[in-house]
């Protein structure tokens, strides 16, 4: 299923259809996210800082209170809006990932947080994490050099 077109409408139909409890990232433009969590992208990096971590949730009864569909946006640089079907409730999951440290030159266990959705979304996307793509992205290989 396409993340592009995700909506209140949408996740209600596949569940009459199908029978499929489904939950995925959706974005602002032309979607149906609840007013509530609607929330402007700053530009300036103090107010960017100051808004980083804030979560806010919001349940929508659909169908005749059929099924409960929780909508959520965590702020962290930008937006990050998901509509889920799967989970009643939303909570911080501590995980840990092993990282090298400069000044001490050795691997560390560092402490981060995650959604109980989101971890459990990128398990499903085959341990797929936006950090780890991160990690990758600024590292300089011998695939970016210009050859002749």
């Amino acid at each position: 299923m396409d993340n592009l077109y995700i909506s209140e409408k949408m996740l209600l139909f596949v569940f009459m259809l199908c029978k499929h409890l489904v939950h995925r990232v959706c974005q602002v433009e032309g979607q149906e996210v609840p007013s509530v969590l609607l929330q402007e992208l700053k530009t300036k990096i103090e107010e960017v800082f100051c808004n980083r971590g804030t979560l806010k949730c919001a349940a929508l009864d659909g169908a005749q209170k059929m099924i409960s569909i929780v909508s959520s946006l965590l702020y962290n640089m930008k937006h990050f809006y998901m509509m889920s079907m799967v989970y009643s409730e939303v909570k911080w999951k501590k995980l840990y990932r092993i990282v090298f440290d400069k000044l001490s030159h050795k691997k560390i266990e560092v402490l981060f947080c995650h959604l109980n959705f989101t971890d459990e979304y990128n398990a499903k996307m085959g341990k797929v994490n936006i950090g780890d793509q991160l990690q990758n992205y600024y590292c300089f290989d011998h695939w970016m050099k210009k050859r002749k």
